[in-house]
This record gives structure tokens, C-alpha cells and sequence, in this order.
């Protein structure tokens, strides 16, 4: 039997009705694929970037500018994307947006033959990483306006939370499969590996069915900007991304510096593949506690108390470790834990605003992008003038037990609009 898809773009409605068991199994495998293929994208650069700046003699402060001018245009499309996949369907949007991050990365090599001058190289590569991140913006706001209309209460935490582990695969293949090809060919083969099969994997997933439609939906941005709870998981989110962008962007560099003489595709991968067990397991724990009927906003605060106090005392041990083991250990586990945020906040705009999830989770992943764009960066001219490690994980530790202290005391599962 052949499986296909079928997009109306002609029509300015969403298709809410919710998927069949066969038909929610078989998006789970094409959106996991879709997450998997954009964070084989993202975890590129982060892994080239030392051979880059070696290679253009980039200090760590440039280095730094390249890794978060991808956050730059991250945060310019998360509201628009959410809004767009509330009224026009997030499949489209992410068909849409899988276009263009795909083929600007697979170009971004050529990038560098492009002119004689290193200064325009660099802002030719900074650009580059803003388009990017401008398409992938859309991806996660779409993925969770999609889960909030299509798959049924019970259900979505188990199904969001595999969704986003298919990031957490991505960085799992880009890790290891780069890291060896760094070892043995030069970064820009690696860059031109990383355009791939998304759109494929869209296209070749699950016949659906425009049976029942509704109309075009106004969002009410002020009722939300008034919620407390609305405020919470932006701030719980917000330092949570702080942490993740601190370690995603600068661990193998970390580690590089640190213990130059270690795999590169030890430290690449054994985070990510621990944190998808965790994300396994968070999802599982978050799904049998609601089925249970214990209370969604219970569920949530446990799940993100969990991850933050856990993350918080693994930074604090990484900031002193003093062997590689020990780092690696530390590292992993801060990864691991940082993981049950997502059926923690995550979910969170499933339960206050269903119909409108896609724009609450926009809002809240512009507000996350800022410490991804402001903190990357920072982090390279700090590291450049103090050469302070242990400072670095310090702040982040406090940082994300400040905003998993904020959702407990404010977080709510219950709706803020129906």
C-alpha cells in the first residue's frame, strides 16, 4: 500500500481533526525524522567551528558571533511561525521553512571560496547561520501547533516529548558521524552532508483527510501577556535555553581545550544519547501521572522541578571537575536531567492555551532564542579575556534554578483561554 500526503495549500484553514492511531504513529515517525534532520543542521557548525576559526584564524569572540547568529534568526521567526501554523496548519509551515534551512546549509561551504577577503567571509557566514536560523524557527512552534490540534489530550505528552527526543537523535548522527569525518576529511565535507532528507520525510508519510475544518483564529495576544502562568513558563523556558545554548554550543570546545588528547566522538555523543533515555523516561513518568489523574499542573512543576535542581548540582560538579572522566560524567549527567524539561515547560502550552499553541510556544521560544544569541556570544568574550570555566557553569547553575523556582511558584496546567 502506498502512503502519501496530501497538502491543500489552495485553503486558509486548519485541518483540526485528530489523528487515528495508525495516522498518529506514522506522523510521530515523520516529525521525529523532520527534528532529527534539523538538529543534524544545527549541531554542524558547533562541531566545525574550531577548525573553521583555526583555519581563518577567528578568535574565540568571532567564533563566538558565528555560533549565535543562528539564534539572531532563530528569534525572528518563532511568533510569526506559531501564528502562521495556527491559521494556515504547522505541516505547511514546516514543509515550507525545510526548504530553505536545507539548502542554505548545504551551500554554506561554497560560502567560503566565495570572496578573497576574510571580512567578508565572516559576515557572508554570519549570514548564512541567520537565514538558517530564521527557517528553523518555525519548525518547533509549527511541530507543537500541530500536536496541540491533532493528538488527543492523554496522548500529548508522549507524543511531544518523542518529538522533540528526534532533536536529540540529530545531534546523536551529526556527532558521531562528524566527528568522524572531521578526524579524517576536511569540516567543509561534513557542512555539505547536512542537507537532507526532512522534506522527505514529509512527503512520504500519512494520507490525510480535510473532513473537518474550522476558520482562521484570532489570538488573544493581551489575555496571555496578563497570565502569570503565561509569564512562567516563559521565564522557566527562558533559563533552561540559557543553560542548553551554554552547553550546545560550547561543550566541544570545552572539551577540546580542556582534554585535547580525548575522542571527540565520546564526548559528541554520550550526552545525547543519555538524554534520550531520560526524555524516554520523563515522557513515560509525565504520561502514566496524568492517566493516573494526578493533576497536569503537578505533573508539570514535578517534572521541571526535577530538571531544574538536577541540572543546577551537575553544573556545579562540572565546574570543578578535575579529570576527564569526571567532566564527562558531570556533563552528561547536566544533559540528562535538563531533559525533563521537556514534559515539564514544554508541554505547558498544550495545557494553558490548546487552540492557540503554536503562538504561545512562538512567544516562548523568541523569549529562549535571546539567551541562546546574547549568551553565546558573551560567553566567547568571556572565555577570551578570563579563560574561567568554572565561572561560566556557576552563573548557569544559578540561572536555571532562578527559573525552575519561578515555575513552581507561578506555573499552571489549567487553561487560560478555551
Amino acid at each position: 500500500m502506498q502512503i502519501t500526503m496530501k497538502f491543500d495549500l489552495s485553503s486558509g484553514v486548519v485541518d483540526d481533526r485528530q489523528w487515528n492511531k495508525i495516522e498518529q504513529q506514522l506522523w510521530t515517525a515523520c516529525l521525529f525524522t523532520g527534528s532529527a534532520a534539523v538538529y543534524c543542521c544545527r549541531t554542524a557548525m558547533p562541531l566545525c567551528i574550531m577548525a573553521i576559526a583555526k583555519d581563518y584564524g577567528w578568535s574565540k569572540t568571532d567564533a563566538g558571533t558565528v555560533l549565535s547568529s543562528f539564534l539572531w534568526g532563530y528569534s525572528m521567526t518563532q511568533v510569526a511561525g506559531g501564528y502562521l501554523s495556527d491559521r494556515l496548519g504547522g505541516d505547511r509551515v514546516i514543509l515550507a521553512a525545510a526548504c530553505v534551512w536545507s539548502l542554505v546549509t548545504f551551500w554554506t561551504p561554497y560560502i567560503f571560496s566565495l570572496h578573497s577577503d576574510s571580512g567578508v567571509t565572516f559576515a557572508l557566514c554570519v549570514l548564512s547561520r541567520i537565514v538558517v536560523g530564521a527557517a528553523q524557527g518555525a519548525h518547533y512552534p509549527s511541530m507543537s501547533s500541530l500536536t496541540s490540534l491533532r493528538v488527543s489530550d492523554h496522548d500529548r505528552t508522549w507524543v511531544f516529548s518523542v518529538l522533540l527526543a528526534g532533536s536529540h537523535m540529530g545531534t546523536i548522527t551529526a556527532g558521531s558521524v562528524g566527528s568522524l569525518m572531521l578526524e579524517r576529511f576536511a569540516w567543509y565535507l561534513m557542512q555539505m552532508q547536512r542537507e537532507k532528507t526532512h522534506i522527505l520525510s514529509l512527503e512520504a508519510s500519512v494520507l490525510s483527510k480535510k473532513d473537518s475544518r474550522k476558520q482562521p483564529i484570532s489570538v488573544p495576544w493581551l489575555l496571555f501577556f496578563r497570565s502569570s502562568a503565561f509569564w512562567a513558563l516563559l521565564i522557566g523556558h527562558f533559563s533552561h535555553a540559557y543553560c542548553f545554548f551554554i552547553m550546545y554550543s560550547w561543550m566541544p570546545t570545552y572539551f577540546h581545550e580542556q582534554y585535547p588528547d580525548a575522542n571527540a566522538h565520546v564526548f559528541n555523543v554520550l550526552p545525547w544519547v543519555a538524554t534520550m533515555v531520560t526524555i524516554t523516561f520523563a515522557a513515560w513518568l509525565g504520561n502514566s501521572l496524568l492517566k493516573r489523574g494526578v493533576a497536569i499542573g503537578f505533573t508539570r512543576k514535578l517534572l521541571e522541578a526535577i530538571a531544574a535542581v538536577g541540572t543546577c548540582v551537575f553544573l556545579l560538579c562540572l565546574a570543578y571537575a578535575e579529570t576527564y572522566y569526571s567532566a564527562l560524567i558531570c556533563g552528561t549527567a547536566t544533559m540528562m536531567m535538563m531533559a525533563f524539561h521537556n514534559s515539564g515547560v514544554m508541554c505547558n502550552p498544550h495545557d494553558i492555551a490548546p487552540k492557540y499553541a503554536g503562538s504561545v510556544f512562538g512567544i516562548m521560544n523568541t523569549a529562549a532564542a535571546i539567551p541562546g544569541f546574547v549568551g553565546v556570544y558573551v560567553t566567547g568574550y568571556v572565555l577570551d579575556t578570563t579563560g574561567s570555566w568554572a565561572s561560566l557553569f556557576n552563573s548557569t547553575a544559578l540561572i536555571v534554578l532562578l527559573g525552575g523556582f519561578v515555575f513552581l511558584v507561578l506555573g499552571s496546567g489549567k487553561k487560560i483561554v478555551d
